[in-house]
């Protein structure tokens, strides 16, 4: 239940600050920076290492996206790859975070621009 109050509480605000409308580049530039968290099906984390990446986010990656502006975009915990020779497991934190345009008045995610951080 808790999850679905947060999600619910972030669509909602996302769709809230998405929806003002714009009427210059400053504007796009002054807009919160929106990271929701996604997933990609082929790489799918196990419980215990999307318990580590969300903490990890929400340790020291997140403050920092919330002290910018102008970026809108995903981050997605990452796993599901083969074991190593040592038995250790690969665990990525994936970004993909567009900037932010103005064009008829409505905020947009510019194609193919932003940043594309992996930790």
């Amino acid at each position: 239940m808790k999850k679905i109050l947060s999600l619910l509480f972030s669509l909602f605000f996302s769709f809230i600050s998405f929806a003002q409308p714009c009427n210059t580049k400053e504007d796009a530039n002054n807009t919160p920076t929106i990271c929701t968290k996604g997933y990609e099906a082929n790489y799918k984390p196990t419980a215990e290492q999307e318990k580590w990446m969300t903490t990890i986010f929400t340790s020291g990656i997140k403050s920092a996206i919330e002290n910018t502006k102008g970026f809108k975009g995903k981050w997605k915990p990452m796993g599901g790859y083969p074991k190593t020779s040592e038995r250790f497991v690969r665990s990525e934190v994936e970004m993909y975070m567009n900037l932010l345009g103005c064009k008829d008045n409505k905020l947009y995610e510019k194609h193919e621009s932003g940043l594309v951080l992996n930790f």
